[in-house]
């Protein structure tokens, strides 16, 4: 008979299982990193604002961790790398993966865009 799982054990169990859920859906992006959609999303944001449509960041409130996750997540959707209803809620955006480096990006681009347009102070508070 085996005996359950005491709460430490259980929480360092998940904490472990979501680390490698995580890594592998870091490496199923990167697997598609070069896929038309995604590379022509990207640019589309990078550019947005000089065709007068930019990206902005719609919850800047919002901390540096969490933006990184719903960006990417967008782009998880955009690439077609891993059903949203499989990402799980604690998901973590790898530092260093190439998810983390575009999630990164949209941000900066999207924080950008809103600034030049007065929807954030100088220093990223919505206004």
């Amino acid at each position: 008979m085996t005996r359950p799982l005491d709460s430490t054990t259980e929480h360092k169990w998940n904490n472990e299982r979501s680390g490698e859920q995580s890594e592998m859906i870091a490496k199923a992006y990167a697997r598609d990193a070069d896929k038309p959609e995604l590379t022509g999303f990207k640019q589309s944001c990078r550019e947005s604002r000089k065709y007068g449509f930019p990206i902005v960041a719609a919850n800047p409130a919002k901390d540096e961790s969490e933006q990184l996750a719903w960006a990417a997540r967008l782009l998880l959707s955009v690439a077609q790398s891993w059903p949203a209803t499989d990402i799980p809620d604690d998901f973590e955006v790898i530092s260093g993966s190439q998810l983390h480096n575009d999630a990164q990006q949209l941000v900066a681009n999207a924080t950008g865009n809103s600034r030049q347009l007065g929807l954030l102070e100088p220093y990223g508070n919505p206004i």
